[in-house]
């Protein structure tokens, strides 16, 4: 296909000519008609090996963990079935990051999982449930699962070490989580490790009837080895084990997951802009004919900018009435803001985040309200909790009380405290409620005052959790009844006759 060019010395070039005489039909081949029609969302990327940054391995180490004959062929099956789902990489998610598109939605998975945090209870007496509690604020145990949980949707994984005193050098030993493994006093703390600072070192990928298939049992970190036991590993989107040793044996990151829809939402953001910014076109019909025999149109540009510089609501053009017209094309810019708050909707789609929480945007419309959405986002961070990140908590519990009495207590547990927490008013309906209940209990014989009154002073909620409960006051119908009965004249007595 040929198009006219201007040549830069004169007119534009014309059309061929057939030898007829007429103008050569126009033709496009399918290859590339289809080549125009493939518009993916995304960039294609090929399965291949990650790579990983300087010092990760140590000095002569071959990644072979990554780059072995089964995973070559997994990279070579792959791409040959048109699965181009490769793993971004690291710099470029640690770059993509940098905009709130990316960063927030992690983040704000992450705060909201530990915000209200988790409460300790023993189903059995228990006097270490208190000291355990302080034990892990004084570990930070909650912002080291806040940093591994972002960092996990940022980069589709994270690794929370546990240190240990005098074992520096054994680090590429199993490690057991109990009186054996550890002693009182060993615990040196816990590290936050990024992921692009560990590969596997080795794992099972011939026998998937073994529990280790495609799970590494030891990993390199900074060229050091360490065994997986001393490793908690945060994984909240795990990918098949054919695309595990192209992401480098981490998960899908909520960053590379989002990325079409980020992409879609900022060529619409743009392209609302650029409307905005350019709806109203001045136009003027006028002669070209020096411009486009090869002038420099001189004259005519300098009218041109003479005008621009002068416009304004109180400036006035005067044009040829024969050969001019001045007019203004306007683009409409009705439901603009509708179809950009739609891309931005779809935006927050896969993060399972309401707008509100996400941007700060609340639902338009009378009476409109996001109770419903923000109860539905509290539920799947509880169900995300249990999943994925209670058994790590659990470990580190447990690491925790070994460290400090040398056994583990089964009886303790950690339950997280809900999200969605009542209003002032609905807290004060609530205690009325338990009130009258509790009244009802108390008037059939179920319990008694002294019962009530324990359940209010060990509520910390109730208002009265300072209650002393050995002094009981005086039940006014009892005190009433003997009153009364003080006060009737005894059988018999009356006055005597003179």
């Amino acid at each position: 296909m040929t198009t006219p060019i201007s040549s830069g010395k004169g007119p534009p070039n014309p059309p061929p000519k057939n030898p007829d005489g007429g103008e050569k039909p126009l033709q496009i081949s399918w290859e590339v008609l289809e080549q125009a029609m493939r518009k993916p969302l995304v960039v294609e990327r090929k399965l291949c090996k990650p790579s990983l940054a300087p010092g990760v391995l140590p000095e002569g180490a071959n990644d072979w963990a990554l780059d072995t004959p089964q995973c070559n062929q997994l990279y070579e099956y792959a791409n040959a079935q048109g699965c181009y789902a490769g793993f971004m990489g690291y710099p470029r998610l640690a770059q993509l990051i940098q905009r709130s598109e990316y960063r927030e939605p992690s983040a704000t998975i992450a705060s909201e999982m530990t915000r209200k945090w988790v409460k300790l209870a023993s189903t059995e007496e228990s006097d270490r449930v208190a000291e355990l509690t302080d034990i892990m604020e004084a570990y930070d145990v909650r912002g080291m699962f806040q940093r591994c949980i972002e960092r996990d949707g940022y980069f589709g994984r994270c690794q929370l070490f546990i240190a240990l005193k005098g074992q520096e050098n054994k680090v590429d030993v199993p490690l057991c989580i109990d009186q054996t493994g550890i002693k009182p006093g060993m615990l040196d703390g816990f590290r936050v490790i990024e992921p692009m600072w560990s590969t596997p070192q080795m794992y099972n990928s011939t026998d998937p009837t073994r529990a280790d298939f495609y799970k590494p049992s030891s990993w390199y970190v900074q060229s050091k080895k360490i065994h997986s036991d001393r490793l908690l590993t945060f994984i909240s989107r795990e990918v098949p084990d054919l695309l595990k040793p192209s992401y480098n044996f981490g998960g899908l990151s909520l960053t590379q997951l989002i990325e079409p829809y980020v992409i879609q939402w900022l060529r619409t953001r743009d392209a609302v802009s650029d409307l905005i910014h350019n709806f109203s076109v001045l136009w003027l019909k006028t002669d070209l004919d020096t411009v486009l025999e090869g002038g420099d149109g001189a004259e005519l540009f300098k009218r041109i900018q003479l005008f621009i510089a002068n416009r304004d609501n109180r400036g006035l053009m005067a044009i040829d009435m024969n050969r001019e017209e001045v007019g203004i094309t306007n683009a409409p810019l009705a439901s603009l803001d509708k179809l950009q708050a739609q891309a931005q909707e779809h935006l927050a789609g896969p993060t399972h985040i309401p707008l509100v929480k996400l941007w700060g945007i609340t639902p338009a419309g009378l009476n409109a309200n996001s109770d419903g959405e923000i109860r539905v986002f509290y539920d799947w961070i509880d169900a995300q909790w249990k999943a994925h990140y209670a058994r790590h908590l659990k470990t580190v519990l447990d690491v925790l009380q070994l460290n400090r009495w040398g056994d583990i207590d089964e009886s303790i547990r950690a339950i997280p405290e809900p999200l969605m927490q009542p209003s002032a008013v609905e807290q004060a309906d609530i205690r009325k409620k338990n009130a009258e209940t509790a009244q009802i209990y108390i008037d059939k014989g179920a319990i008694d005052r002294a019962e009530v009154r324990e359940q209010l002073a060990n509520d910390p909620e109730s208002g009265y959790q300072n209650l002393p409960v050995d002094e009981l006051p005086e039940d006014p119908m009892e005190a009433e009844m003997k009153m009364a009965a003080a006060m009737k004249p005894k059988s018999g007595a009356g006055s005597g006759a003179g």
